[in-house]
């Protein structure tokens, strides 16, 4: 079994639209600008994926990214459809939508997943053997699981996500319904929920729904230690820059990470 890796790009560097004391006006320059050292880092990966689409919104966009020797396809000549104030993750949603829509198995990846060893080559068939919708468990500070009795903090892990098969309409639908239409995890979450019958632990959600690999990470559960089968990373914005440093200075991949 094969599949495909679906990366998204959306938005601008500046949105004058919205206020400049935006927490999320903020966080929108921010993503962009921090994904510019995303993309050069990836690129640098001696592991990044070969099979990789990119789906994008904006013909500035689909330029940057093609100009960067990435297979992209444009989804949408403006830079974003959705109010990037309120809905700035739907956006990704219709990338997983179009990613998926001639039936292949994908991985969606946010930029800052970072291949960091070699991916083996059953992922695939590894995957294959869960649930066809499969995501890390995350732990946010916050309560974000608001229809659940209990646990209500604990949501998937965005970065990385497989898909066995397009139910991007599916989560469109709970997306449209609900009341925070900000998190694409949110929506994620509460859609396997549905089609787990409910909330059944952690231990539940690990046996189908977590991959078999770790992605390391100070908020995340895991079901297990696993070092050896760490392939992705998920690099926060405060060591991208550094990355990126050490190796122009001629620092090896792997002696960065171990």
């Amino acid at each position: 079994m094969t599949g495909r890796y679906i990366l998204g790009i959306w938005g601008k560097n500046t949105y004058p639209e919205i206020s400049s004391k935006s927490r999320r006006s903020f966080f929108g320059s921010l993503c962009r600008s921090k994904m510019v050292n995303d993309v050069s880092l990836s690129k640098l990966s001696p592991y990044s994926p070969k099979n990789i689409t990119v789906y994008c919104f904006g013909e500035e966009n689909f330029k940057y990214i093609s100009d960067q020797g990435f297979e992209c396809k444009l989804i949408e000549k403006h830079p974003y459809i959705w109010n990037m104030e309120t809905e700035w993750w739907r956006h990704k949603i219709e990338v997983i939508k179009c990613g998926l829509d001639d039936g292949v198995p994908a991985i969606y990846l946010d930029w800052d997943c970072i291949a960091t060893k070699k991916i083996p080559d059953d992922i695939w068939d590894k995957l294959s053997q869960k649930s066809f919708i499969q995501s890390h468990l995350k732990i946010y500070r916050q309560p974000r699981a608001y229809w659940r009795p209990v646990n209500k903090k604990f949501i998937v892990e965005g970065c990385f996500m497989y898909f066995g098969k397009n139910v991007a309409n599916d989560i469109i639908k709970i997306w449209d319904k609900s009341s925070d239409k900000y998190l694409d995890e949110t929506v994620v979450a509460k859609y396997i929920d549905e089609i787990n019958g409910g909330w059944k632990g952690e231990k539940d959600y690990c046996s189908k729904y977590e991959p078999y690999f770790q992605i390391p990470g100070a908020h995340r559960f895991h079901s297990s230690n696993r070092d050896p089968y760490i392939f992705f990373m998920h690099i926060k914005v405060k060591y991208v820059g550094g990355t990126l440093n050490l190796l122009k200075k001629g620092k090896k991949w792997e002696e960065i990470f171990v």
